[in-house]
C-alpha cells in the first residue's frame, strides 16, 4: 500500500525526527537561558556539542534500509535534472522534461537535502552518498549519450562510385587500391573536422553536473566554490569516454572510415601511458576472441588489418599502438595457406572497367 512505500517511511521517519528536534530544543531553550543567566556566553560552546552529538546519533542509528532509500531517491532525482533516462536499456530513448518540471525537481532535491541535513541525516554520510551518485550518474551519462556514437561530424560527401568493400572467402581483392584513395581523402578530410563528443562533454560538466554538486554541497554546509573540483569533473568524464571508447575500439576498427569521431574522442582521451597500455590489452583480447579464428576468412582478416593500420595510425603516429597489437594479427595470418594468394590476386587485379568504372 501507499504508507509503506519506502519514500513514504523516509518521509515519515523525518517527520518523527523534526518532531523529536523540537522537543529537545524546547527543553534545551530553559536550560540556556539558566547557564546565561549565571554566566552570559557559557552555552553557546554547549549548545553546538549537544546538537553534534545529537546528529551523530541519529546518524549512527540509521538502517540499511533507510540509507538504500536515500539513495536511491537521490538517484532519480539527479538522473532527471541530469537528463539520464531511468532505464539504460531504452539507450538514447528519454523523457524530455521541461524547463518548469526540471526546476520542480530541483527544488523537491534541495528540500530533500535541506530536511536530511537539519534532522543528522546529513553529514559526511550524505556527502558520501552523494558523491556515489554522481559518480554513477556520470558514468549514465556518458554511457546512454556517447555509446556507439561515432560520428560527431558532419557527414562527408561521397563520390557516387564510393561503396563498401564486398565479397566473402577467398574472394576479389582487385577494390583494394581504390579503398585506399578514398581512405585517403576521408582521413584528410576529418583530420580537419574534430569530433564534437568531447567539447559537449566539457559543456555537460559545465553546465549541469558542476552547478548541482555545488549548489547540494551548499546545503550540506560547504558554501566555498573551488573550482579546481570543475576541472578534475572534466578529466573524469573524458576518462569515462576513453572507457566507453576503449571497450567500442575493435567495433570503431571494423566501420572506419565512419568512425573517426569516435577515434578524435580516443586520441583526446587517451593521454596517459595507463590508458593507452589499457586500450592495447582490450583491443587485443577483442581482436583474439573476434577475428583470430577459424570461422573467420582470410579476406576478412586482411581488411580489417588495413582498417586498424589506419585507425590506429590516426590515435598515434609514431605507430607505438598499432605495434603493440598487430604482432599477433601477423603471425595468424602467415599461418593460413591462401594469404599470399589472395593479396597477389588483389594487386594483379584490375580496379575499373573498360569504361573507367571502379569494378566492386
Amino acid at each position: 500500500s501507499e504508507k509503506f512505500k519506502p519514500e513514504t517511511l523516509l518521509s515519515s521517519c523525518v517527520k518523527v525526527l523534526q518532531h523529536a528536534h523540537r522537543l529537545y530544543l524546547h527543553g534545551l531553550y530553559f536550560v540556556v537561558n539558566e547557564l546565561d543567566s549565571l554566566r552570559p556566553g557559557a552555552s553557546q560552546s554547549r549548545v553546538v556539542t549537544f546538537w553534534r552529538d545529537l546528529h551523530a546519533l541519529v546518524s549512527n542509528s540509521i538502517t540499511p534500509q533507510v540509507s538504500g532509500t536515500v539513495k536511491a531517491m537521490l538517484t532519480e532525482r539527479v538522473n532527471i535534472l541530469l537528463g539520464i533516462p531511468s532505464d539504460l536499456s531504452l539507450e538514447k530513448t528519454q523523457t524530455v522534461q521541461s524547463g518548469a518540471e526540471k526546476a520542480k525537481v530541483r527544488n523537491k532535491l534541495l528540500s530533500f537535502i535541506e530536511s536530511l541535513q537539519d534532522v543528522g541525516l546529513g553529514g559526511v554520510k550524505l556527502k558520501i552518498m552523494f558523491a556515489e551518485v554522481m559518480n554513477e550518474a556520470m558514468s549514465s551519462y556518458v554511457q546512454c549519450t556517447y555509446s556507439r556514437v561515432w560520428s560527431g561530424m558532419p557527414v562527408q560527401e561521397k563520390d557516387e562510385h564510393d561503396s563498401p568493400v564486398s565479397g566473402e572467402g577467398t574472394g576479389d581483392m582487385s577494390n583494394f587500391e581504390s579503398i585506399e584513395k578514398k581512405v585517403l581523402m576521408s582521413h584528410k578530410l576529418n583530420r580537419t573536422s574534430p569530433s564534437q563528443c568531447t567539447r559537449d562533454l566539457y559543456e555537460w560538466v559545465d553546465n549541469k553536473y558542476s552547478p548541482l554538486i555545488l549548489e547540494v554541497l551548499g546545503k550540506l554546509g560547504q558554501s566555498e566554490t573551488d573550482w579546481n573540483r570543475v576541472e578534475k569533473w572534466k578529466k573524469m568524464s573524458i576518462g569515462r569516454l576513453a572507457g566507453l571508447r576503449t571497450q567500442e575500439l575493435f567495433d570503431l576498427v571494423e566501420n572506419w572510415p565512419n568512425s573517426n569521431g569516435a577515434l578524435d574522442d580516443l586520441r583526446t582521451a587517451i593521454d596517459t601511458p595507463q590508458r593507452r597500455l589499457q586500450l592495447t590489452d582490450v583491443f587485443s583480447e577483442s581482436l583474439k576472441e573476434r577475428l583470430l579464428h577459424q570461422g573467420s576468412s582470410t579476406l576478412q582478416i586482411l581488411r580489417t588489418y588495413i582498417s586498424m593500420i589506419w585507425s590506429f595510425h590516426s590515435l598515434d603516429h609514431s605507430k607505438v599502438l598499432l605495434d603493440r597489437v598487430a604482432y599477433p594479427l601477423q603471425v595468424y595470418l602467415c599461418s593460413r595457406e591462401d594469404t599470399v594468394r589472395i593479396i597477389i590476386a588483389g594487386l594483379l587485379s584490375d580496379t575499373e572497367d573498360a569504361f573507367g568504372v571502379p569494378i566492386e
